[in-house]
């Protein structure tokens, strides 16, 4: 027979068995919050599970900030602020010109710049993004756009032009409300809205770029912005060769006609594409059975007859890829990762090293498709 539990001895064991059940309950709750805080932005409640499509929507504002951040310094200063108003598809084009006017460059900044620290913070860009300030649209659909009010494709758009648009998309403006558009919308004074004026319109939401595009019945086309036109290629392993003409890119791909030739569309002033300029030595370098030709833009007229009409650039950077003188594939944005897929896609099996330099998942706009 058991010798009698002592009451002192009893009451340990009871306390030991609440102990241990409290533990338990704390152990779950930990695991518990461990996952929330998993699936939570950094900067939301740890008490509350996230969705996916938050988690989803926060990784991609994430991202988007990034791509934004051209220098990488975690914050988007003035310059790249205006270049990001200034782009379309959310930030992924950016605009060949500079067209938005300082004032309402400083009204943004003073909009979203809570902290008044003369930056953009993750927090303040996210307000930025949720209050659609950025055109979602793609470029080819403001340019769409603009073109049914072309109608003599002369690059500018009158009064009267401007007021069958609105009677179109039904909502006819009388002469006092149209007048006063023009006045406000019309730089130059000439009595004219060039395609830079019309964008303006869209950024003070006075035109809807879905409006329109159902009136023209123009179904976008998410494969749209990666249709453009050709790539180049260097003459020694390792070297981007820069290029000004359309005589030069011929000569390169006749000669080098077997060859994967590479062409970065540029112009001097494109802060992304300072950015991609060491990943693309690097590549150019790592990948010595293709070729890597640059042109910017800007530096001629010759330069600039090639990136406009004969490579019809929209937005920069813009990568062609030839192969035999053809055309085989072209894309925009800033991307190592995305830029050396597609090389390793377009290269033989033969020609290409067995791993990649910038593998999928590497950077901080690794997982980019």
């Amino acid at each position: 027979m058991s010798p009698p539990i002592s009451p002192s001895l009893a009451d340990a064991r009871k306390t030991l068995h609440r102990t241990s059940q409290r533990g338990r309950g704390q152990q779950q709750l930990l695991r518990a919050s461990a996952v929330q805080e998993a699936e939570a932005p950094s900067w939301g409640p740890v008490t509350e599970l996230w969705t996916k499509k938050s988690k989803t929507d926060y990784d991609s504002l994430q991202a988007r900030f990034r791509a934004a951040d051209i220098d990488g310094n975690g914050v988007i200063d003035r310059e790249e602020l205006r270049a990001l108003l200034e782009s379309t598809d959310s930030g992924s084009q950016y605009s060949l010109t500079h067209w938005l006017e300082d004032d309402d460059l400083d009204k943004v900044m003073r909009n979203y710049d809570e902290n008044g620290d003369g930056v953009i913070q993750f927090e303040e860009f996210c307000k930025l993004a949720q209050d659609n300030v950025l055109f979602s649209g793609k470029i080819e659909e403001y340019e769409a756009a603009f073109n049914l009010v072309d109608t003599d494709k002369k690059g500018s758009v009158g009064p009267t032009q401007l007021a069958q648009l609105f009677t179109n998309l039904g909502n006819p403006l009388p002469y006092d409300r149209l007048s006063a558009i023009m006045r406000q919308y019309d730089v130059s004074k000439k009595g004219q809205l060039t395609f830079n004026d019309v964008m303006k319109m869209f950024r003070d939401e006075l035109l809807d770029l879905n409006e329109i595009l159902n009136y023209i019945k123009l179904a976008p086309d998410d494969s749209a912005a990666a249709t453009s036109v050709e790539a180049p290629a260097k003459t020694q392993p390792g070297e981007i060769l820069e290029i000004e003409s359309e005589e030069e890119l011929d000569n390169i791909l006749q000669e080098r006609k077997d060859t994967l030739i590479v062409l970065l569309g540029s112009l001097t002033w494109c802060r992304p594409c300072k950015t991609l300029a060491k990943p693309l030595q690097n590549l150019a370098e790592y990948y010595k059975e293709a070729g890597f030709l640059k042109t910017y833009g800007n530096v001629s007229e010759a330069a600039k007859y090639l990136f406009k009409e004969r490579l019809k650039a929209r937005v920069t950077p813009t990568f062609y890829f030839f192969r035999n003188g053809e055309l085989v594939h072209t894309h925009t944005g800033a991307n190592k990762v995305k830029l050396e897929y597609y090389i390793r896609e377009c290269l033989e099996p033969k020609e290409r090293p067995e791993q990649a330099l910038f593998p999928p998942g590497s950077g901080p706009a690794g997982n980019w498709r």
